[in-house]
């Protein structure tokens, strides 16, 4: 399962949730009292001990020192979305305190409700243990820069206190218990696991989110006239749903047509080609962040009739995607490698010849890919689904011919060009008819300025 799909699999999750704190908020179930006591809970002892309880059962000295090398992820990632969201607040000309919440929001994120499940999920051994690992910079950062940013005027201070917390001491007995080799006795380790399960603490989390919601915007309340079906929008919805699912579906085909190829290499392919496609599926999070963003963003200002922010919007998006291409390019052709040693013993050396491969003949594409994500979510936002869907189509052929033409008669190498091609192919459809869209409103634009 790659991350899109993970990250897919916590939406819905969150909206049962969602459903579940309706129905407590609705029928009086939870006061604020006992909400205040379930935020106490979730905080201080449920967060707390499934970090520690997770880490300390997982996790050995061995796998701790490989994990050290998230602080340096962690420190890029946070001075790269620092970076972001000075150029952003610079290019939609956002100043002063608005300005500085702007950049902490951009900078900042949910580790722990959105982060700790797609983490987990992803790297299943030691996910809980990145997690903490990068908590360590996240907290230091919150409670400095972000302290900083969300003052009146910048004048914040630094307070150290504020980083000895239940989340921030977890980490630190857990790392003591792996380096000094501790373990818990079997009756005090499973108690701790039920009281910090997962699942139970996202639930809570959740429902306090929807309740926080129900409590803070009444514009976001259900009322009896909003189940009204409108079958005129069921239907567009249904035209625009439709391909975007078939899209899915037909990207999900082509890959595992290139996987049925790798198969065939050996067991040392398949295991090089899944620990590259795990990093390469983290740093393309960026990219579904950029689509997701947007789609919002030229959906709100096409139905308000500002197509020249739609324009502008999508290129500033695509500098930043070429932008952060380039960074990604960099960092994965020659840390790629190195940084394949989170999923990959350093002994099996030809596994990681081949996660090295694949870095090395597809670094060169990160631009095109990321441009996918831009264009077709750009389109969707203006509500044309069809040829987004052209574009899998287009992605599919490609993986598929590139596969019929290289696998078995040519080096591995030959197999992993299959990902740019189909990237490339994507952007056939999407690029032409969006800059059509373009000169069509702006052809229609100075109609208009002319009649009148």
């Amino acid at each position: 399962m790659n991350t899109f799909w993970i990250l897919m699999e916590q939406i819905e999750l969150f909206i049962v949730y969602l459903v579940i704190g309706v129905i407590l908020v609705r029928t009086g179930v939870l006061s604020d009292k006992g909400l205040d006591w379930i935020a106490r809970v979730v905080m201080k002892l449920s967060l707390p001990t499934m970090i520690f309880v997770n880490v300390v059962s997982q996790v050995d000295q061995v796998a701790l020192v490989k994990s050290l090398s998230i602080i340096g992820l962690a420190v890029t990632a946070s001075t790269l979305l620092y970076g972001l969201g000075v150029v952003l607040t610079k290019l939609f000309h956002v100043e002063g305190d608005r300005a500085q919440i702007y950049r902490a929001m951009t900078m900042f994120g949910n580790v722990g409700f959105m982060g700790i499940p797609i983490i987990t999920s992803i790297f299943q051994e030691r996910g809980m243990l990145y997690v903490s690992v990068f908590t360590i910079v996240d907290q230091l950062a919150m409670w400095t820069v972000g302290v900083k940013l969300t003052s009146p005027s910048g004048k914040g201070k630094f307070d150290p206190k504020k980083l000895i917390n239940p989340a921030t001491v977890a980490i630190a007995l857990a790392i003591f218990f792996v380096l000094t080799g501790l373990k818990l006795p079997g009756v005090l380790q499973t108690g701790f696991q039920n009281i910090g399960a997962t699942v139970i603490a996202q639930a809570i989390s959740a429902i306090l989110c929807l309740i926080y919601i129900v409590k803070e915007f009444p514009i976001l309340h259900l009322k009896k006239e909003n189940f009204t079906v409108s079958f005129q929008e069921l239907g567009k919805l249904l035209a625009l749903g439709i391909p975007m699912a078939l899209q899915f579906s037909i990207t999900a085909i082509g890959v595992i047509v290139v996987q049925g190829a790798i198969n065939v290499y050996g067991e040392n392919y398949m295991a090089g080609v899944s620990a590259a496609g795990k990093l390469q599926n983290i740093f393309s999070t960026v990219f579904v962040a950029f689509g997701a963003t947007i789609a919002t963003y030229v959906g709100q200002n096409r139905g308000a009739g500002k197509m020249d922010r739609v324009k502008q919007g999508v290129r500033c998006t695509q500098l930043m995607i070429f932008v952060y291409s380039i960074l990604a390019m960099l960092i994965l052709y020659f840390l790629g490698r190195h940084m394949a040693l989170l999923f990959i013993d350093a002994s099996e050396t030809q596994v990681l010849d081949v996660a090295e491969t694949y870095f090395h003949t597809v670094f060169w594409c990160y631009p095109f890919l990321g441009s996918i994500f831009l264009y077709r979510n750009a389109l969707q936002g203006l509500g044309y689904g069809l040829v987004p869907m052209v574009g899998g189509i287009f992605e599919l052929v490609a993986r598929t011919g590139i596969i019929m033409l290289v696998a078995g008669h040519t080096s591995f190498a030959g197999v992993c060009l299959a990902d740019p091609a189909a990237w490339i192919s994507a952007l056939i459809p999407l690029i032409p008819y969006y800059i059509y869209k373009m000169r069509k409103w702006e052809k229609q634009s100075k109609v208009k300025m002319t009649a009148n």
